[in-house]
């Protein structure tokens, strides 16, 4: 039985030829597993963050499951660029030409004072929410799956089934609320 047919079986009730594993983690488990630092992952284009998941596989060669992280939006990966400067890596963007050095992490929970497109210090999240109103006014209308894919979030699915084909079953979140 291939990986997606043992997910697959067992998702239906059926009986697979053996227990299906799925490892769940946080990219900077993926990143430790596949040897690679965290920024590669962070500021990298969605080909390198599916490698980044392709290459930590290959460690864990039983893993049946694979949650695949979302990838950066084509407008977010056309307004950066990672340049290294010896060992120290900065992000410059396109627009100003601006560099930031990329402050590496230990942990994907260790944030730091630090300032790029996924994470400012002008979040929503850091109002009140009391209602589903407030809810809907941060986050604005909802995408659809096909906009999601459009806007490149769900590339890295796209590279890993290329390249992983039937050896793992792929799962990617749908951004529910």
């Amino acid at each position: 039985m291939t990986a997606r047919e043992r997910m697959r079986t067992a998702i239906a009730g059926g009986k697979p030829d053996r227990v299906p594993i799925a490892m769940v983690a946080d990219f900077d488990f993926y990143c430790q597993a596949a040897g690679r630092p965290m920024w590669e992952f962070e500021y990298g284009d969605n080909e390198q963050r599916a490698a980044i998941q392709r290459e930590a596989r290959r460690r864990f060669p039983d893993d049946d499951f694979i949650y695949c992280w979302t990838g950066v939006s084509h407008e977010t990966a056309a307004s950066r660029r990672v340049v290294m400067e010896g060992d120290q890596p900065f992000v410059e963007w396109v627009k100003t030409g601006e560099r930031e050095p990329i402050v590496p992490r230990s942990t994907a929970a260790v944030w730091g004072e630090r300032r790029d497109n996924a994470h400012t210090s002008a979040s929503p999240w850091q109002e009140f929410v009391t209602c589903e109103e407030d809810i809907a006014r941060m986050l604005g209308p909802i995408p659809t799956a096909q906009a999601l894919i459009d806007r490149g979030l769900y590339d890295p699915l796209a590279y890993l089934r290329r390249d992983l084909g039937d050896e793992a079953y792929l799962s990617v979140s749908a951004h529910a609320i």
